[in-house]
């Protein structure tokens, strides 16, 4: 490897499949040249840890999950926008969930298939 590698500032933007938080971390980006001119590269994070990816220790700050995503600065952007504009113009969307439904055997029910004729 070379002396003297070069580095440069890159941020990514992450969310989190468990619970949907959205956060930017700023990575410096580190090329190693060997004497091939094959090059390699290092992600040092804002904590000072060296990383191989981005996304090889991402977890996020707020629930913990490890389900989580990069994006690319700019997609995320978008998302908020339009998420923003949505809740700007039929408000907040409550999420309930459906109630159970039982199905039974639809033998034995009047009129169901496999029960006998009615007389």
């Amino acid at each position: 490897m070379t002396a003297d590698p070069h580095s440069v500032s890159e941020s990514f933007t992450y969310v989190c499949g468990d619970c949907g938080r959205t956060w930017d971390t700023v990575f410096r980006v580190v090329v190693f040249a060997d004497r091939d001119g094959l090059t390699s590269q290092a992600y040092i994070d804002e904590r000072g840890r060296v990383l191989k990816s981005p996304s090889a220790a991402a977890v996020c700050p707020g629930c913990g999950g490890s389900r989580v995503h990069a994006l690319p600065p700019g997609l995320a952007a978008r998302a908020h926008a339009a998420e923003r504009a949505v809740h700007e113009r039929y408000g907040p969307r409550v999420h309930t969930p459906r109630p159970l439904r039982h199905f039974s055997s639809p033998r034995g029910r009047p009129g169901g298939r496999g029960s006998p004729p009615s007389a």
